[in-house]
C-alpha cells in the first residue's frame, strides 16, 4: 500500500493499542483531491454516531474542476460489525481513536489507518524523546 498522508504526532502523544485499516466514504471529487494529496489529516480523530464509525477534522480540500464540497464534513468510515463492536467495548475513559495514515491499495481503493490510543503523560513524552536522541547518537 502506498502512504499518501502520515500523522506522526499520534504516535508520539498516544500509546497505541490496536491498529485497523478501514474504507472511507467520498465523493468522486474528494478522490481526486485525495489522489493528489490535497488533504490534512493534522487533529483527526474517530466518533461512534449509531453504531457507525465517522472521522472528524479530515480536510480534503477542493479539486479546481470539481464540485463544490464542504472540505469539513464528517466521513463515515467502513468497517466489519465485528471490529466495530469491539472497538465499542475498547473504547474506555482515556481511550481514543485517531487516524494515522491514509493509503492507497494495489486496486487504487483508499484506505484509512485507525488506532486505539491511550494518551501519554508528560513524562512519558520526555522519555521517548530521550530514548530518540539515544538512538540517533548510536547510530552515528
Amino acid at each position: 500500500m502506498k502512504t499518501i498522508s502520515e500523522n506522526r504526532k499520534v504516535r508520539f502523544n498516544y500509546n497505541i493499542l490496536e491498529t485497523f485499516v478501514s474504507g472511507i466514504c467520498l465523493i468522486g471529487s474528494e478522490v481526486k483531491s485525495v489522489k493528489v494529496n490535497k488533504i490534512s489529516t493534522n487533529d483527526s480523530y474517530c466518533y461512534f454516531k449509531d453504531d457507525e464509525l465517522f472521522v472528524k477534522n479530515f480536510f480534503i480540500y477542493e479539486n479546481k474542476n470539481a464540485l463544490e464540497h464542504d472540505p469539513n464534513r464528517d466521513k463515515k468510515l467502513l468497517l466489519k460489525k465485528s471490529e466495530l463492536s469491539k472497538l465499542k467495548k475498547k473504547l474506555i475513559k482515556g481511550h481514543s481513536i485517531l487516524l494515522t495514515k491514509v493509503l492507497i491499495n494495489e486496486k487504487g481503493l483508499i484506505k484509512c489507518e485507525i488506532v486505539l490510543g491511550l494518551g501519554k503523560k508528560q513524562w512519558d513524552k520526555r522519555n521517548a524523546l530521550k530514548e530518540r536522541d539515544l538512538q540517533k547518537n548510536l547510530a552515528v
